[in-house]
């Protein structure tokens, strides 16, 4: 204080003078008053007022400031600036803007005060700042991938997802799945939003396809008829190839989702071809699938057929009518009724000739039969031409399987010319059973 006075008298020097200080504090103001005597006595003297404030100002900053996430450092400086409060015991405080720096959850914010003393003070707090949304992506391959529901879609969506987020840990991210239907297909959507707010969104459309495709073998195309299957005889086919193949083409398919013609179709079969269990399987492209199946009959093999006479000679030509001892075999591969069909024909007319039947009458075979129908023999007429070759008859048995499949067996009976002679096979032109 006292460098900063000047005093002076006309006669005395300063140091001839005496000087009193006195001093008395008010709050932060000073008032300093000054005497000054000379050496005559005489008094002369000043006052001032200075502050005196060895104390710096008080930041404040409301801890509401720390609890919000901004999305911007602006937004979070703004928010810190009006949370931010300073006082001084004594002089107008002058508050500077808020600095920040650091990233996501460790932002430091700071504010500085100073007074009109030069007195500074910096407050500090810790704000959260995230500007950037999460990521979420959906991987590319789920594109048209079938579920069986809406939440197994939802799920499996949501478990292939890949979500991060620079501030936010994922385990606190707000993840929202939700999806909208329309046929068979679901667009799934994923949205994540982090503390702050900030949202992102990716997408993927699946398929949810709930039902099999609808296999059904149109039987009656097959030949069926109208009445119930196991009542009739299976239609037949000469192979199991082709018996698959004809069951494949009249198989009928569709599908609620996937159009009949991507629907993978196959056929299979198993058992006794005789009785072949023939499989159609239709699978829809969310492999699901269905099968229908029918049984037919694959039987190539003809019918195996014998039969045999007990006389297979004639003698003598005597027109009688006589029982050859004839029989016959017949058996197939395949269970099922077999259709037998008997002929017996002749090298000679019955009638016409002389010496056959000019005197005995025609038809010169005739076959026994039950009452059922049954052929249980065959009588032969011992006669021959005159003038011939002798007469050769032949019995024939031909069965037909119910694929139509034939089999036929023969034996011949001969009426010699003579004894010692044998009779020569004409051609079998004439029915033996008729008159001819």
């Amino acid at each position: 204080m006292r460098a900063a006075m000047s005093i002076t008298d006309n006669c005395a020097a300063l140091g001839e003078m005496t000087i009193h200080l006195v001093s008395t504090v008010t709050d932060c103001s000073l008032r300093i008053q000054v005497e000054v005597s000379d050496l005559a006595g005489n008094i002369g003297g000043d006052v001032t007022i200075v502050r005196v404030d060895p104390n710096p100002p008080v930041v404040a900053i409301d801890e509401a400031a720390s609890v919000p996430w901004y999305r911007t450092v602006a937004e979070a400086t703004a928010a810190v600036a009006r949370a931010a409060h300073a006082t001084d015991d004594c002089n107008v405080v002058t508050v500077d803007a808020p600095t920040l720096v650091g990233s996501c959850a460790q932002v430091q914010a700071s504010v500085t005060a100073r007074d009109t003393c030069g007195n500074v003070t910096t407050g500090h707090t810790v704000v959260r700042i995230d500007g950037t949304p999460p990521t979420v992506s959906i991987p590319r391959t789920l594109t048209n991938a079938c579920f069986t529901s809406i939440d197994a879609a939802e799920q499996a969506v949501r478990s292939a997802a890949t979500i991060i987020d620079d501030c936010t840990p994922v385990a606190e991210l707000d993840v929202r799945v939700d999806s909208t239907v329309t046929d068979c297909l679901m667009r799934v959507r994923i949205e994540a939003i982090d503390h702050a707010g900030n949202r992102a969104i990716d997408a993927v459309t699946v398929r949810v396809d709930t039902a099999i495709p609808t296999v059904e073998i149109q039987r009656l195309l097959l030949g069926f008829k109208g009445e119930v299957l196991g009542f009739q005889t299976p239609p037949c086919y000469p192979t199991v190839a082709a018996a698959e193949a004809a069951v494949l083409a009249v198989t009928r398919f569709a599908d609620n989702c996937t159009p009949a013609e991507r629907i993978s179709k196959s056929v299979s079969s198993s058992g006794d071809p005789c009785a072949l269990l023939v499989t159609v399987r239709g699978t829809d492209e969310c492999l699901l699938e269905n099968t229908d199946s029918v049984v037919v009959r694959v039987d190539a093999a003809v019918p195996s057929v014998s039969c045999s006479v007990a006389r297979d000679r004639l003698w003598p030509a005597n027109h009688d009518m006589v029982d050859v001892g004839f029989t016959y075999s017949v058996t197939d591969n395949c269970p099922g009724p077999l259709q037998l069909y008997f002929s017996v024909t002749s090298d000679e007319p019955t009638a016409s000739s002389e010496g056959a039947g000019q005197t005995s009458p025609a038809p010169d075979a005739e076959l026994r039969r039950t009452l059922a129908g049954v052929v249980t023999g065959a009588r032969l007429r011992a006669e021959r031409a005159t003038a011939g070759d002798g007469r050769v008859y032949r019995i024939t048995v031909r069965a037909v399987d119910p694929c139509g499949n034939v089999g036929e067996a023969s034996c011949t009976v001969s009426v010699p010319p003579s004894p010692n002679s044998a009779a020569v096979d004409s051609g079998q032109y004439y029915d033996a059973t008729q008159v001819n």
